[in-house]
C-alpha cells in the first residue's frame, strides 16, 4: 500500500488552501525585502523624501536604493512591496531572481 497513489488525498492537496502558497510567497518576499532593506547602507542626507515629501532628520538619514537615490527607510520599504524599482528613476532596484511580484 506504500507505492499506492491516493486520489483524494492529491485532491485534499492540490484544493486544501491555493491561499497557503500565496501566504508563503507573501512571507517569503517580506523575508527578502527586509533583508534588502537591511543590506542599502544608511546615509546621512539633506533636503526631502520624494516618496512622503517629508524632510529627513539629521539624526536619522535614510536608506540608499543602488542608484543612489536616498529614501526614509519606511517609505522605501513600502514602495518596494509593490515595485521593483527606484521611485525617482526608476531603475531596478533588486535583480528578477529576488522578485516575487
Amino acid at each position: 500500500m506504500e507505492g499506492m497513489f491516493d486520489l483524494d488525498m492529491a485532491l485534499l492537496m492540490i484544493t486544501m488552501d491555493e491561499n497557503y502558497i500565496e501566504r508563503k510567497l507573501s512571507e517569503y518576499k517580506v523575508f527578502n525585502q527586509n533583508q534588502l532593506l537591511s543590506e542599502m547602507p544608511t546615509v546621512e542626507t539633506f533636503g526631502e523624501c520624494i516618496v512622503c515629501m517629508e524632510s529627513f532628520e539629521s539624526s536619522v538619514g535614510g536608506k540608499q536604493v543602488p542608484c543612489g537615490h536616498v529614501f526614509h527607510s519606511t517609505c522605501i520599504a513600502r514602495w518596494l512591496s509593490d515595485h521593483n524599482s527606484c521611485p525617482l528613476c526608476r531603475s531596478i532596484v533588486f535583480s528578477a531572481a529576488e522578485d516575487l511580484s
